[in-house]
């Protein structure tokens, strides 16, 4: 994975995580996509993309090979056991990744 581990702390509103995240993202960033998803485990977790033109000329060399500047970010709320549950209420943990996410991924 090409991205970080953005911890929130515990009881953020999802607005707040967002807005938590995008402080870390390039100003012309908005949001293209966001659903919540639920793997087999029974793991919950809020996918969100996000799309910036400076994010595209960051990340639109030959390596990355993403001019459109889509980055895909996971919204959860892990649990003391680690598992996760979001929460709209509590989101604590946010995973950006330079991959957008797609709709059938599982958290």
């Amino acid at each position: 994975m090409d991205g970080y581990d953005q911890g929130i702390g515990d009881g953020t509103s999802l607005t707040s995580a967002k807005a938590a995240v995008l402080r870390l993202l390039p100003k012309d960033t908005v949001t293209t996509a966001f659903w919540v998803s639920r793997d087999s485990l029974g793991n919950v977790c809020a996918l969100w993309n996000v799309k910036s033109k400076t994010l595209g000329g960051w990340l639109g060399d030959k390596k990355t090979g993403d001019k459109s500047g889509v980055v895909g970010i996971e919204l959860n709320t892990i649990t003391k056991s680690g598992s996760q549950n979001y929460s709209p209420r509590n989101v604590n943990d946010a995973v950006v990744d330079i991959a957008p996410n797609h709709k059938g991924i599982n958290c």
